[in-house]
């Protein structure tokens, strides 16, 4: 005997996406850029409003977990308010890029970007997550 898959039929045509309430990941990567762009023209076309997502590095936890604090060392403890600055002010120069007629909102979650991100997208109600690919050079 033998088994033959069979492709669902559609039930109906798919309409078009209107992301109302997009989550943007932030970093300093040059993939931000192609990224905020396409979610500024999906906010502006579909009148939506933009989550901005900073993740920054949980140094603090990792330290403890490592238990790697040296002599001749930063703390860990200052490190970590750094990076946060760091992240702050980065969200806070992207909010300036934003034109004025689309609402913003920001959030800063520490740890790696995936379980960040499903942390984020656990925590608030999102219709899409923008993501930019990692740039490649031809050469």
């Amino acid at each position: 005997m033998t088994a033959t898959a069979m492709a669902a039929q559609p039930t109906e045509v798919l309409d078009e996406l209107r992301p109302r309430r997009q989550l943007v990941l932030v970093d300093a990567s040059p993939n931000t850029e192609i990224t905020l762009a396409a979610a500024i023209a999906e906010a502006r076309r579909h009148h939506a409003t933009i989550t901005l997502l900073a993740v920054v590095p949980d140094i603090v936890g990792d330290a403890r977990r490592c238990a790697t604090i040296q002599p001749g060392v930063p703390y860990p403890a200052h490190l970590q308010e750094a990076a946060d600055t760091d992240a702050h002010q980065r969200l806070h120069d992207t909010v300036l890029r934003i034109p004025p007629d689309i609402p913003v909102v920001t959030a800063i979650r520490h740890g790696k970007p995936e379980p960040a991100i499903v942390a984020e997208l656990a925590a608030r109600d999102y219709d899409a997550v923008v993501l930019g690919a990692p740039l490649h050079s031809c050469n």
